[in-house]
């Protein structure tokens, strides 16, 4: 226990004094569970439209766009017992399990979207974000000594700040709050652990839950909830054995989780760094203004916005509460430092330094969502306060908090109703005496907040993932039904691209998410229906199909954006578009309509491009440049160009005769070839260093071909030649996490395993 921390409230062989006054009018089961049934069921209520209702939301871009496709896809290969390494439905082809916004080894997307169809598991992911968090909190801080009411007002604070919020749609941010709060609860129990044997096994499980904020979240996620566990291990000091042991087993534990994504990043849009990557964004597309949205970061006045609603409210009881924490001695005064810091990166203070920093310019890629620390530090200081009550110092910070929101609210009047309502409410309460009731008056004005203030515009100052919750506005089933055009794409061969430039903007199609749209099969719908797509959405690219997208596409696009406004004929064909979504009253050039669906048609291209071709004549370049050059010139369809030598040389004018494309799976293909001259096959899927190929069984390389597409070289003759994508940083993850996961649950069971008293002071 953390120095001047009160004593846990049921220690070991004894029942606490709160425990055994509340018994006297209350069942004991309904003293244990009164809190976390509290806590879920203001979840559910406030989300009632998400869990009952069905529903999701259009208003936030990233829910129908990113999260239901991916996470679908993700879910159905575990359900058919498959790795997903590979995603063939979007962007040409992209790797998949390696993306660090996959969801792979993210263990409430996989199991939710694996047994679930995607419509309802992605309603029920959005419900179980808030629930883990306010669950998980509430197990931190009863093992940090707070008593039930108070842990139960600091969970609710942290669950309804998400579910009240824009947080609740900002699935990695409230992924992030929600296993930061597991984390620190696991921590807390091995740093408190009597023994070796408890130390090792909550340390292990603090391990698994700390790989869960990475799976969430890597960047600026991780950096906080890391902040988090480290601030909870200063504080409560344990031995230096202890805390090197703890820090190894985070990341040897998720292995499975930081090799794959770390060994993709050199490869994609974000291992360019986004200074880089706007610079070569305008180059590309001739663009005069940035493709890269400015950094993101809030006034330093934006505290104050915590105290104002609608949007992540934490109430005027909580503010009281966190208050009276600081009599709580180490362990508060460090989250509220916790806090502080996460409030001074938010405002973008580090600017000056991480512009001279590796990976520095992904820190003020978006510093304001660093916000998310501060709320989690308000709500562990409410929960730690509950038993330490003190009303005049409680009331003078109160008063304090209000003039802030005050300062940052005097232009919209109704922001500030609630919270004088509810300091009303408290000032009744602390005058009565009756300061355990706090939490109660906490609970009806976080939940009034959260389901009457979606009516209300947020205040301009709350940083943007904690303004107000978008309405569920979308029966989630019928986003996920295919209507005529995808189940005509099913029975044809190549992508099909949308088209509508009047939609199109720098974010691709992203605002057309209204049910009117749909059938343009924009946002990653492809993935859902299992369609293959030559554009897509996603910040993390691989750099080859990015930069080709803006040397062929037509239009400057921001750096998450994959879209083409007025596609190259070298786009249409390296990416083999032999069909075309477009708005009915439009005409597409050599193409004829198919079928309609509201108002849209599906066109099919009079002269369809094959999936594999052979080349008896190619071109030798040194650099990617080169071959990106010689694909945009006029003769780049008659001869082929790659980055490697091949093992014999072109013969100008030999016959290439056919090749047969065949997919097996979502990572690999059979193609049969068959030519009457040494040749370079081509095959239009998106080129990865990790694709393996074997010509009749025998291995051979996959050279990048025709700068975006994937090359094998054949000797004349029938061939079959098989491709399979094998990252072996999967295996090898997943080996290291169980092999550490072994090795901690060896030693927990040790015999030599002795049981300690804890010393607070070791």
């Amino acid at each position: 226990m953390g120095v001047g921390a009160a004593p846990l409230p049921v220690p070991v062989g004894g029942i606490s004094k709160e425990t055994s006054a509340q018994q006297r009018h209350f069942p004991f089961w309904l003293v244990v569970f009164a809190g976390p049934l509290l806590i879920v069921l203001c979840v559910l209520v406030i989300l009632r439209d998400v869990a009952f209702g069905g529903m999701l939301t259009t208003a936030h871009p990233d829910v129908l766009t990113q999260w239901l496709p991916v996470h679908c896809f993700l879910g159905k290969s575990l359900a058919a017992g498959n790795v997903p390494q590979w995603n063939p439905y979007v962007m040409g082809g992209v790797p998949f399990a390696a993306d660090p916004q996959s969801g792979w080894m993210y263990l409430p997307a996989m199991s939710l979207y694996a047994a679930l169809p995607c419509a309802a598991a992605a309603r029920w992911f959005i419900v179980l974000q808030p629930l883990v968090a306010g669950l998980g909190l509430y197990a931190f801080l009863r093992s940090e000594g707070a008593v039930r009411s108070g842990a139960t007002a600091g969970a609710m604070v942290l669950a309804v700040a998400i579910a009240g919020s824009q947080l609740a749609f900002s699935l990695p941010f409230a992924g992030v709050l929600a296993w930061t709060a597991v984390t620190l609860a696991c921590t807390s129990r091995a740093l408190g652990a009597h023994s070796s044997r408890a130390f090792v096994g909550w340390t292990a499980a603090a391990a698994v839950a700390w790989g869960q904020i990475a799976g969430a979240h890597f960047s600026h996620g991780l950096a906080v909830g890391t902040l988090a566990v480290a601030t909870l291990v200063v504080a409560r000091t344990p031995s230096l054995r202890r805390v090197v042991l703890f820090a190894c087993a985070l990341p040897l534990v998720n292995l499975a989780v930081l090799l794959p994504r770390l060994s993709y990043l050199p490869r994609t849009t974000l291992g360019l760094g986004y200074e880089r990557l706007d610079a070569l964004g305008q180059s590309l597309s001739g663009a005069t203004a940035s493709s890269i949205a400015p950094a993101w970061a809030p006034g330093p006045e934006w505290i104050g916005s915590l105290a104002t609603w609608p949007g992540a409210y934490v109430g005027v009881a909580a503010l009281l509460l966190a208050a009276a924490a600081f009599r709580r001695g180490r362990i508060a005064w460090s989250f509220a430092a916790f806090g502080v810091v996460s409030y001074l990166l938010s405002t973008g203070i580090m600017a000056p330094v991480a512009r001279h920093l590796p990976f520095g310019d992904v820190y003020l890629h978006a510093p304001g969502r660093f916000s998310i620390g501060v709320v989690l530090a308000v709500a562990v200081l409410a929960g730690l306060g509950a038993g330490a009550f003190s009303p005049r110092l409680a009331l003078a910070a109160a008063t304090a908090w209000f003039v802030a929101a005050v300062s940052v609210a005097w232009d919209e009047p109704a922001a500030l109703a609630l919270p004088l309502a509810g300091a009303a409410a408290c000032a009744v309460v602390v005058r009565a005496g009756r300061s355990a009731l706090l939490p109660a008056v906490l609970a009806l004005e976080l939940v009034f907040g959260a389901t009457v203030g979606g009516a209300l515009s947020s205040v301009a100052a709350k940083p943007e993932v904690l303004q107000s919750r978008p309405p569920a506005d979308v029966v989630a089933s019928e986003y996920v039904t295919a209507g005529e055009i995808s189940s005509t794409l099913h029975q044809g061969d190549g992508r099909y691209l949308s088209l509508d430039q009047e939609r199109f903007t720098a974010r691709d199609y992203r605002g057309a998410r209204r049910r009117a749209d749909w059938g343009l099969l924009a946002n990653q719908r492809s993935v859902i229906f299992s369609l293959e797509e030559a554009q897509g959405y996603n910040p993390v690219q691989l750099l080859r199909y990015w930069t080709f997208v803006r040397a062929t596409g037509g239009r400057a696009l921001r750096y998450n954006a994959a879209g083409f406004f007025e596609p190259a004929p070298a786009a249409l064909d390296l990416l083999q578009v032999n069909w075309v979504v477009a708005p009915s009253h439009t005409r597409v050039a050599d193409a004829r309509p198919v079928v309609t669906d509201g108002r849209w048609t599906l066109f099919r291209r009079q002269d369809p491009v094959p999936r594999a071709s052979l080349h008896s004549e190619w071109t030798v370049v040194k650099s990617p440049a080169r071959a990106l050059q010689h694909v945009l010139s006029a003769d780049s369809q008659r001869n082929a160009v790659v980055e490697a030598g091949a093992p014999v040389g072109p013969i100008a004018g030999a016959p290439s005769e056919s090749a047969v494309y065949r997919r097996s799976g979502d990572g690999g293909a059979r193609v049969t070839v068959e030519g009457g001259a040494p040749s370079l096959l081509v095959i239009r899927n998106t080129y990865d260093s990790n694709w393996r190929a074997t010509v009749d069984g025998r291995p051979a390389d996959v050279v990048p071909a025709q700068y975006l597409a994937q090359g094998v070289f054949v000797p004349p003759g029938r061939h079959v030649v098989e491709l399979t994508y094998d990252d072996p940083t999967i295996a090898l993850g997943l080996a290291g996490s169980a092999a550490a996961l072994a090795l901690l649950g060896i030693a927990s069971a040790w015999p030599g395993a002795q049981r300690r008293r804890y010393d607070p002071r070791r």
